[in-house]
């Protein structure tokens, strides 16, 4: 069977994407990439100028793509300490890419195809700015003291396709609450503590991705949670991460997400008790 549904996953750096991305590679109709507009294989692939006889013909040699960074093989992703799980596919009807950077793309791959789906995976940001500055991966050590959190400067780069700190976790939050308003049948907005908490909320979400909740999902989902691995890229870590942030994150940091997100009411109520 061919595959039928395109999904791309988006998120700000460090809210869980590639945990949620696990889940989905879990079940046996899904095939998943990762960063593909990121790799040296796809990167500059789509811009705002391609045809729609482009994106898919992106789409089908990404379906293909047997690169190690793509499909999460190389040592970038995987160590003695860290590996991830392998499912077998059974006929997928699905092909699932993840996302972290080139989110200004969003709205030209739902021109370009309009049966995609978006989804957009929005942590709490003190937990994502939190997983970021502590992340040597992402932040030097030498940054944790100065202003990198709300601004991603160094990482960012000036470079339009990064989305790092708090400034650009707002920007990328506003543009996906716009895009869900403006395309609603195809944008989805999912909170990483909603469905850490309760696979009903995953349950939905596949539910509107046309995929039964398939039983090696959550036995992935049970799984994922019953050790700590310390790689960054890890997706095996206890449901105490989310809390990280309460204890480690500075309190001015946290003080000034926390009165920031009174001013944009759509945003409100989402994560309960802070």
């Amino acid at each position: 069977m061919p595959i039928k549904t395109f999904i791309s996953l988006h998120s700000a750096p460090r809210s869980g994407s590639t945990w949620l991305q696990m889940l989905f590679e879990s079940h046996p109709k899904v095939i998943t990439k990762y960063q593909p507009l990121f790799s040296y294989e796809f990167k500059n692939r789509i811009t705002p100028q391609s045809s729609p006889e482009e994106f898919n013909q992106f789409l089908e040699n990404l379906q293909a793509s047997t690169s190690d960074f793509i499909n999460m093989r190389g040592p970038y992703h995987q160590d003695e300490n860290n590996q991830f799980p392998t499912t077998p596919k059974q006929n997928p009807t699905t092909l699932l890419f993840k996302n972290t950077h080139n989110h200004q793309l969003a709205e030209t791959f739902l021109k370009l195809k309009p049966n995609i789906k978006l989804i957009y995976l929005l942590r709490h940001p003190c937990g994502a700015i939190n997983s970021f500055i502590n992340n040597p991966r992402e932040c030097d050590s030498s940054l944790i003291n100065t202003d990198e959190w709300l601004t991603g400067a160094c990482k960012n780069n000036d470079n339009p396709n990064n989305y790092f700190g708090y400034n650009k976790w707002l920007e990328l939050t506003e543009m996906f609450y716009n895009l869900r308003d403006k395309y609603p049948t195809n944008v989805y907005i999912v909170i990483y503590e909603d469905i850490l908490n309760n696979p009903t909320q995953l349950k939905a979400l596949f539910d509107w991705c046309g995929l039964d909740y398939h039983p090696q999902v959550q036995q992935f989902f049970d799984e994922s949670h019953q050790k700590d691995c310390s790689s960054h890229t890890a997706v095996y870590k206890s449901k105490s991460v989310q809390d990280k942030w309460k204890t480690s994150l500075g309190n001015d940091i946290k003080n000034y997400i926390m009165q920031d997100l009174e001013k944009h009411l759509y945003l409100n109520g989402n994560w309960g008790e802070f």
